[in-house]
């Protein structure tokens, strides 16, 4: 049986991303409002490798178990390993993001909920106490923000013209462009607006696609994408595509 890789194991605990899970946030299938500390790994094991099997996932790369319940004992014990870890720096548990969390794998787990690919909305299993604007290296940040270019924000704010953005992070005020943001951080810019011309050195601006050379409005997952581009994900059979990665989330268990 191969473990959990470290990394893996204090990301599955710390964070995830909630308009994944918008579906069953305790709203439509009467899930649970907190999870304690004690039950969060077990319950957390039992959610996603319930889902991994259910959605028939292809083998996993990574992850060697015989079958459901091994998956399960294996998470366990990796999740509550991390959950040490993140006491032991001082960290604070948070029973309503755990619960999110919990009660997202009692909704369609097989299909990826819509999100923009930022961390906009992130819940953190554990954080710390630094507030705003407070400088931070990793997980010391309070509830809700994120250790952004060594300082805490909210990845829920926009960044005005000139200022750090990373794409998967953040985005820039309407009508800027997070350029050089894909790789690494870089410097959100103006972007073109809808009409204007466009092509791979002049971009258009955030949530906006270039077409044939001129700036439109990009179509969101679920939308027509028959004259417009996708904004975060790829156009199939004339829609654009809800599951961003190809696989539901459960399929690389988290």
């Amino acid at each position: 049986m191969r473990s959990i890789p470290a990394l893996v194991a204090v990301t599955v605990v710390s964070t995830f991303i909630v308009a994944a899970c918008s579906s069953s946030d305790g709203a439509g299938g009467g899930g649970v409002a907190s999870v304690s500390e004690e039950q969060y790994a077990e319950l957390y094991a039992k959610g996603v490798c319930g889902g991994f099997y259910k959605c028939d996932c292809p083998p996993s790369p990574v992850y060697d178990f015989a079958d459901q319940a091994e998956c399960e004992v294996l998470f366990t014990t990796s999740v509550a390993d991390s959950q040490d870890a993140s006491r032991n720096e001082g960290l604070t548990f948070d029973p309503e993001c755990a619960a999110k969390r919990v009660n997202s794998f009692a909704g369609n787990v097989c299909v990826d909920e819509l999100w923009d690919y930022t961390r906009c909305g992130v819940c953190q299993i554990y954080h710390g106490d630094t507030p705003k604007g407070g400088s931070c290296t990793d997980n010391e940040c309070d509830r809700g923000l994120e250790c952004f270019d060594g300082v805490c924000l909210d990845p829920c704010d926009r960044i005005a013209e000139g200022g750090s953005c990373v794409d998967t992070v953040n985005k820039c005020e309407a009508g800027l462009f997070c350029e050089g943001g894909t790789s690494g951080y870089g410097v959100c810019v103006a972007g073109r607006g809808e009409g204007a011309s466009c092509d791979d050195s002049t971009p258009c601006g955030a949530d906006f696609g270039c077409q044939n050379g001129t700036c439109v409005k990009a179509a969101l997952p679920g939308e027509s994408c028959f004259d417009r581009p996708c904004l975060t994900t790829q156009c199939v059979e004339g829609r654009c595509a809800t599951t961003p990665l190809g696989n539901p989330n459960v399929c690389d268990l988290y």
